[in-house]
């Protein structure tokens, strides 16, 4: 695994730190799933467990209380990270780069 596990995220930034860092290392996945369900090739046991917790402290931050309306929303900041990267890659094969 490329990403540095944390202990703990009690705080936005360090989230969105941690989900950008699985992003751009290829290790990101849908903040519901099971990280131990994943492929073993991914992520040890050890990590895995470390990846759940670390899922959990994001959706326990401050303000994420009701899913409806989070103070950060973990699923949405994944989908634009993908979206950047698949708007940039369009453009990329419009200038021919």
């Amino acid at each position: 695994m490329l990403t540095t596990l944390p202990a703990e995220i009690k705080k936005i930034p360090a989230a969105k730190r941690f989900l950008y860092e699985l992003f751009k290392n290829g290790e990101s996945y849908h903040p519901d799933d099971d990280a131990n369900e994943l492929s073993a090739e991914l992520f040890t046991p050890a990590e895995a467990k470390q990846l759940n917790k670390l899922m959990a402290d994001i959706l326990a931050l401050e303000g994420n209380e009701d899913i409806h309306n989070m103070a950060f929303d973990p699923y949405g900041f994944l989908l634009d990270l993908n979206n950047e990267v698949s708007e940039y890659a369009a453009w990329q094969e419009t200038c021919e780069i």
